[in-house]
């Protein structure tokens, strides 16, 4: 009787179909395996939109992102309310580079489902590619408040509210930094074994000149990372500013052992190097750096401040002109030329090249001077008005017509006398 009952039970269990076998090995990671089964469940049905939509994340997973931004296409066609479809097109466009198109995928799927929080964080991240800063903050702010223990967008919030703070004074908000401190430290907290949220605290705890807790930050950041060459250099800089020269230079040290190709650890180390008087290494180190980033203008004026002290003037002067090409508002550059070509008996030259600091340096006094009032101007365009309701007119006693000022004939009374400190009466003007 159990044998029967049994197998009365396995004849009525549902058999699965090649798209529930393609999902299943899908969830599981076996993409290899998964995509046969969704071909085959297409092909028995090529009007099914789950299937078409499942084939597509199966093919992008696999690389074959032409084939699964036509997946997905198809999917919503067959059904234009399904907004996963909808989410998983907005991803593959982002992955092709198509912003604009990535963004009407995304609030297609936030029509079809307004709550869809991958969906809103996925327009976050494109929105934050084609510059739109504010609106990427705003959209982040919506997701952390309906997930609030979502670690990457408290991690991708704290990171642009920091962008917005270093963008400028007219374009921070006032607790754009405590803000992205908040949201840095809550990633940490919810995801205590994920590196880059403390990498990032500790660059904006290093900027904050709070370098204790930027180095402890960073230390822990480089062990998480497994000593990733980028995060042993961060930790180097952050000990630098420490002072901890000796600590610096091992970590930029083992950075460089880890990417040999990296050259802004390169450029760091030559200028420790050069510091510690080390000038032959320093300027080893400055010449691998240009030649992985030859427009690095900062590491070709440094380079050349080095060859000076080498007593090779000529190779100084060709470093500070490649560095006053890269970047013509380097002032540095301008004044060590001067120095190499007064050394170098080239008069001349190097009264123009210091009058040219000197043009650079007044520039830069009257951008200083325009920023302040752009921020004061800002800040006043921010400030509420001041309470200066209009008094309520007169009672009417006359049956002359009242005119637009709200007094009889256009007649205002007389001001009042001043009867101490803050008690003149505010009028309309």
């Amino acid at each position: 009787m159990l044998a029967l009952l049994l197998g009365l039970a396995l004849a009525q269990a549902p058999v699965p179909t090649h798209r529930d076998r393609g999902i299943a090995l899908l969830q599981k990671g076996d993409v290899a395996a998964a995509l046969p089964e969704l071909r085959a469940a297409v092909a028995a049905d090529p009007a099914d939109a789950v299937a078409q939509d499942s084939l597509g994340v199966a093919l992008g997973e696999s690389g074959q992102v032409a084939a699964a931004e036509a997946a997905f296409r198809e999917a919503v066609r067959l059904d234009p309310r399904r907004g996963e479809a909808y989410f998983h097109l907005g991803v593959i466009l982002d992955r092709l580079g198509r912003g604009q198109e990535s963004v009407a995928a995304y609030e297609a799927a936030l029509r079809c489902d307004p709550d869809s929080l991958d969906a809103r964080y996925g327009l976050s991240v494109v929105s934050a590619k084609l510059g739109d800063r504010d609106g990427t903050i705003r959209l982040l702010r919506e997701v952390t408040a309906r997930a609030p223990r979502r670690p990457d967008a408290r991690y991708d919030l704290g990171v642009h509210l920091w962008n917005r703070y270093r963008a400028g004074r007219a374009l921070r908000q006032p607790a754009d930094l405590e803000d992205a401190e908040r949201e840095l430290r809550m990633a940490v907290e919810l995801d205590p074994t994920w590196p880059k949220p403390r990498l990032a605290l500790g660059q904006l705890l290093a900027e904050r000149q709070r370098l204790d807790e930027a180095v402890a930050e960073l230390r822990q950041a480089a062990a998480l990372s497994g000593h990733d060459p980028a995060y042993a250099y961060d930790l180097g800089l952050g000990l630098r500013l420490q002072g901890d020269v000796d600590g610096a230079e091992a970590q930029l040290r083992a950075a460089i052992a880890g990417d040999p190709r990296h050259a802004e650890a390169r450029r760091a180390l030559g200028l420790i190097l050069r510091e510690k008087g080390d000038l032959a290494g320093a300027a080893a180190e400055l010449r691998a750096s240009v030649a992985e980033r030859p427009r690095d203008a900062q590491a070709h004026n440094v380079l050349g401040s080095v060859l000076f002290k080498l007593d090779d003037t000529s190779g100084a002067i060709v470093e500070f002109r490649l560095a006053m090409g890269l970047e013509p508002r380097l002032t540095e550059a301008y004044v060590n030329l001067a120095q190499a070509l007064a050394k170098a008996g080239r008069g001349e030259e190097a009264r123009a090249a210091l009058a040219d600091a000197q043009e650079l340096k007044r520039q830069e006094a009257a951008r200083s001077r325009a920023m302040l009032l752009v921020e004061m101007a800002s800040k006043q365009l921010a400030r509420p008005s001041p309470a200066c309701a209009r008094p309520s007119p007169p009672p009417r006693t006359s049956r002359r017509r009242s005119t637009s000022s709200g007094w009889p004939c256009g007649r205002r009374p007389p001001l009042p006398r001043r009867r101490g400190p803050g008690r003149t009466r505010c009028w309309p003007r």
